[in-house]
């Protein structure tokens, strides 16, 4: 039952951000009394933070070897590209979540430190995966990995918002040249 709790909380989450979360919802969603909630997380702000904890932990979770088929810079970007065009429902629900706390970790700093936290991991795993098709100076590959998260988190909720994934793939191909002309200099 406790997963069905976080389920059906990720999904209003997803749909009505983190004000549309009520255990009353939750509740009527899974026809369970609200205390059957509470019974499982005493309070919504627990629920919340497991929610992106667990969030966080998919998101970061890439096997090691996720991209060690990518033989070129070129085709590491492509891979990075599929993922995201390539979510299936589940994933989009979950990215759609994540993206409700991303706005929410602006003006409420439990959210704030363990989005900062992820996104130094994701620099930090970027930068090892771009240093096997680069020798730029560790300066440039950090710049070019955080750009990188920057621009999956807003193509990401473009992408989301349209679903055309012809224009998400003509502008992150702006985007990998950049890229990759800052990585060969």
């Amino acid at each position: 039952m406790k997963e069905q709790i976080a389920l059906s909380a990720l999904a209003l989450v997803a749909k009505e951000g983190l004000v549309g979360l009520s255990a009353k919802k939750i509740a009527d969603q899974l026809q369970i009394s609200k205390s059957n909630v509470f019974h499982h997380y005493p309070t919504l702000d627990l629920l919340k933070e497991k929610l992106l904890s667990d969030l966080l932990e998919q998101l970061l979770s890439w096997p090691e070897d996720a991209f060690s088929e990518a033989q070129t810079l070129d085709a590491f970007l492509e891979q990075l590209l599929k993922a995201l065009i390539q979510m299936d429902e589940t994933e989009k629900l979950g990215y759609a979540a994540l993206l409700q706390f991303h706005t929410a970790c602006l003006y409420d700093v439990t959210y704030r430190k363990p989005f900062l936290k992820a996104k130094e991991k994701a620099v930090s795993d970027l930068c090892k995966i771009l240093s096997r098709f680069s020798e730029a100076a560790p300066l440039c590959l950090g710049r070019v990995a955080e750009s990188i998260v920057m621009t999956l988190d807003g193509m990401g909720l473009h992408y989301l918002l349209e679903g055309d994934a012809d224009r998400i793939r003509a502008t992150w191909a702006i985007h990998s040249s950049t890229w990759t002309k800052h990585l060969t200099l």
